[in-house]
């Protein structure tokens, strides 16, 4: 089966389950919110035939109390100002000072009063020239939680298994993701009614449904700044035609992006803008006559 069409048959079995309608007994919508991760179980067993993974390295426990001193300072003077700008960032490109910074977000963050602006860095090993939040309570939080099982009303393993011919445990993929969801909706409920900022702006592929759902309950602007290629097969932000959405609160508001080109695609928001693109090449000191320099793009 090819990329395509496991895309096209994942939509189709959306359509044809009404998947978008299913609750929880406490009223989550949760198809949403778990598609993301089970399309990337199909994914994984079809295309992908689970590649192995590098290990990520476990963090020192005194680097995380260093951070966790530094969020607790940086959250605490953030109650002193006004936040109308709460920035969601993953800060992966260096500068010439070493300095790492958001690519897509740089021109944000630099165009708003940082005594505004509260930056939450997702990228671990960033080291920007602003003070940020690096979210490890949420961490912290995570490691204490317990899990409770959901009733999905409805026979995911079932249902999905006999479609597309598998032996995967979707149930647990689905009750980690969940119970993941609830736990940050909680967080950032209680974060985003402290900071009270207007805008909520995000960099990320499009699966932090918890703060989108938060952004919206609190009627914050939210708003996603595109980070990449997005296509009718990114399952994060492609959707059928042929289903109604309204009644969902998962996606962000708005969406930022490059050009009209990428505005095809079928995303169930509000607003597509585009914003057009800066990535401004800076030409080293030490850069010797002669150099080259290689600029692509997929448009």
């Amino acid at each position: 089966m090819t990329s395509s069409e496991l895309f096209n048959k994942f939509l189709a079995f959306e359509e044809d389950k009404n998947v978008f309608q299913l609750e929880t007994d406490s009223g989550i919508y949760w198809w949403d919110i778990v598609r993301y991760p089970i399309y990337n179980e199909l994914n994984n067993h079809f295309i992908r035939k689970y590649q192995d993974v590098p290990k990520v390295k476990k963090k020192e426990s005194f680097v995380l109390f260093i951070k966790a001193f530094k969020d607790m300072y940086y959250l605490s003077k953030s109650f002193f100002f006004k936040k109308e700008f709460f920035f969601f960032l993953c800060s992966r490109s260096k500068d010439a000072s070493h300095f790492n910074f958001d690519s897509v977000a740089r021109n944000f963050i630099k165009s708003v009063p940082s005594n505004k602006s509260f930056y939450l860095e997702t990228y671990f090993k960033a080291q920007t020239e602003y003070s940020s939040y690096s979210n490890i309570y949420l961490k912290i939080i995570s490691k204490l939680h317990k899990s409770q099982e959901l009733k999905l009303n409805f026979d995911i393993n079932k249902m999905l298994n006999e479609e597309f011919k598998t032996n995967i445990d979707f149930y647990l993929v689905a009750q980690e993701n969940l119970n993941t969801y609830i736990l940050e909706y909680k967080y950032y409920k209680k974060l985003l009614k402290t900071l009270k900022p207007k805008y909520c702006i995000i960099v990320q592929n499009g699966i932090q449904k918890a703060l989108f759902t938060v952004a919206n309950d609190l009627n914050i602007e939210c708003i996603e700044l595109q980070h990449g290629q997005i296509n009718r097969f990114h399952i994060a932000y492609s959707y059928s035609k042929n289903i109604d959405y309204s009644h969902l609160n998962s996606f962000p508001k708005y969406l930022f992006t490059y050009s009209e080109f990428w505005n095809k695609i079928n995303f169930p928001i509000y607003k597509k803008i585009s914003m057009g693109k800066e990535n401004i090449i800076h030409k080293e000191d030490n850069s010797e006559s002669g150099d080259v320099a290689f600029v692509f793009a997929n448009i």
